[in-house]
């Protein structure tokens, strides 16, 4: 179309430089070609400006998967071997696109390519030869040999770190204390790599050294003294436990044979809870499961519907193991059976029965069902095989259990995270709608924040840590240390409080989001059993989930408490959430 800034001809004539185009406003991006879209639109792995200069590097930050997974549009990653499967792993689809088994490299019209073209599995990308760099339509090739010559997307971006900050080899910033940790922060392993030497790194006054390198990390020496003589070896050889004084366990305590302590209802529960197996010994005696029941590995039972759902229900992956999901199908090219027997597809419909059961050579062999709506009975579409044909459905449909008719999808139930926020089903579609605030995205399902100036952050502990990770994941921070052994944490956003709980050293702590004005609201033994905390911020109560079992509340400053259910009602609880604005408190 004329003036619609998209070379529509071709040449370029339709867009003449004589066009005059509206400017852009302050909340818009201006792109490349003249056209203004959402600044919301921008690095969002869509192409928004039809031209791709809302996706530039010089303008996107490089995040990468690690080796091995595929990188949704959205930046979540997700192991290869699901890509292309039929199933939406992504949360925005971008892993089962309409080009799933394209390859948009066998034709140059396809792919637009000016030098060379690489086949993916969703997808195809034109790459560049020697000296040259990919144009911002990532189509065409410039010469970028002396780096000057040519608009800044041929420069990698000279991303610096806030100060305090750490910066990885691919722009990633981390805390320095996140260097040589045993974990790939950066993504790009260079925060792990040999020039840190992290062998011989030398330990802080805070940890303890282990000569035999860490248990989960042998390249590491370095260990938080917090984790000394805590009943769990973590050093290789165990250096860490030894020349330790044996605690003593109270009346409602189980000994581990390490030493450790534990809640007496965690033996024989199925679950390792001393870490060296003594609380679930060759003695214990498990239910019987029953027939309508799969018995795990270690003892739990749990519904054979939980089997091979991709979900470790078993606590020890039992049953997602592959000598029990093993799915029968024929390779590439073939024809199954019904008695599951693979033949050449060559060999079907031609008059010999090659499946000794016969069910390649039906009556319907060479019968095109889908040329009539009778014969088929297809609601919506028809694919005709060589045996027989099936129904399909339009977009937004499934079909129904006579594999004929087609219902509508209510995505909003059956995938709750297609939308961002909120989720309206319509009749083959949804609508996604969008909290005050904030604004719908382009891609229809995500929602930006109208003041993008701050950067949220995530808020996450491991036994020694408080940590958070900006929402753009280019910031880590360290917010608190120094403790014994996290068990949970959870926010008050009213007072914009932490509060978090360290079951070893059996206290309470309630701190700004920074870190400071740290107080001990709650201490004592019961605290060693703690297993999640939550705010109510309309009540103002404290809700703690102890593993004795107990559930308990208290005022914010721990003041106050009293036992809301016991024993009684409770047998092995391990999570608490509240909602405040319908008055439910949830655990299981």
């Amino acid at each position: 179309m004329y003036l619609d800034h998209d070379n529509d001809c071709g040449d370029g004539s339709d867009e003449p430089a004589s066009c005059v185009y509206r400017n852009c406003t302050n909340t818009e991006y201006p792109c490349e070609n003249g056209r203004c879209v959402s600044r919301s639109a921008t690095c969002n792995g869509y192409n928004d400006c039809h031209d791709n200069s809302d996706e530039k590097l010089s303008l996107c930050p490089n995040d990468t998967c690690p080796s091995g997974q595929f990188q949704c549009r959205n930046k979540e990653c997700i192991p290869y071997e699901i890509v292309c499967n039929g199933v939406r792993n992504c949360t925005d689809g971008s892993d089962e696109p309409s080009s799933c088994g394209v390859n948009e490299c066998a034709s140059s019209i396809l792919s637009g390519c000016e030098h060379d073209c690489i086949n993916t599995l969703t997808s195809f990308r034109c790459t560049c030869r020697t000296g040259y760099k990919l144009a911002s339509n990532q189509k065409n090739c410039w010469d970028c040999i002396n780096g000057t010559d040519e608009p800044s997307d041929c420069r990698l971006s000279n991303r610096t770190c806030p100060v305090g900050l750490w910066k990885c080899d691919n722009g990633r910033c981390i805390s320095p204390e996140q260097r040589c940790n045993g974990i790939d922060d950066c993504r790009d392993g260079s925060d792990e790599d040999e020039r840190h030497n992290c062998a011989e790194m030398p330990c802080s006054s805070t940890q303890f050294r282990c000569p035999s390198g860490l248990r989960n990390n042998p390249r590491l020496r370095c260990l938080d003294r917090s984790a000394i003589c805590n009943g769990v070896p973590n050093c290789m050889r165990g250096e860490d436990e030894a020349n330790c004084t044996r605690r003593n366990c109270s009346s409602y305590q189980f000994q581990c044979a390490n030493g450790l302590c534990v809640p007496r209802s965690y033996v024989c529960d199925h679950d390792n809870d001393c870490g060296d197996g003594s609380d679930e010994p060759a003695s214990c005696v498990y239910r019987n499961c029953t027939n309508t029941e799969y018995r795990c590995e270690n003892g739990r039972c749990v519904p054979r519907s939980a089997t091979c759902n991709g979900y470790n229900d078993c606590h020890d992956n039992s049953d997602e193991k592959p000598s029990l999901c093993q799915v029968d199908t024929c390779p590439s090219g073939q024809f199954q059976c019904r008695n599951k027997e693979c033949i050449p597809y060559e060999v079907v419909c031609n008059g010999v029965r090659n499946c000794t059961d016969g069910s390649d050579e039906p009556p319907s062999c060479g019968v095109n069902e889908c040329a009539s709506p009778i014969l088929s009975g297809c609601e919506h579409g028809c694919t005709n095989t060589l045996t027989s044909f099936r129904c399909t459905c339009r977009t937004g449909y499934k079909l129904a259990s006579n594999q004929k008719n087609c219902w509508d999808i209510n995505e909003c139930i059956e995938t709750p995270s297609v939308c961002q926020q909120f989720c309206e089903n319509i009749p083959g579609s949804y609508i996604c709608k969008c909290a005050p605030g904030y604004v719908k995205g382009l891609d229809g399902r995500s929602c930006n924040r109208l003041n993008r100036t701050i950067v949220p952050y995530v808020y996450y502990t491991n036994k020694y840590y408080v940590r958070a990770i900006g929402l753009d994941e280019q910031n880590q921070i360290t917010v608190a240390r120094g403790f014994m052994e996290l068990s949970s944490i959870t926010y008050d956003w009213k007072d914009q409080k932490l509060y978090i709980g360290d079951r070893q050293a059996s206290k309470i702590d309630r701190m700004n989001l920074n870190g400071t004005q740290s107080t001990v609201i709650i201490e004592g033994n019961q605290t060693r059993f703690l297993r999640a905390l939550t705010v109510d911020w309309i009540g103002r109560k404290l809700y703690q989930l102890f593993g004795t079992p107990e559930i308990r509340v208290s005022e914010l400053d721990g003041r106050y408490s009293i036992i809301l259910l016991d024993s009684r009602y409770l047998s092995q609880p391990n999570y608490l959430a509240i909602d405040p604005l319908i008055g439910y408190l949830f655990y299981s």
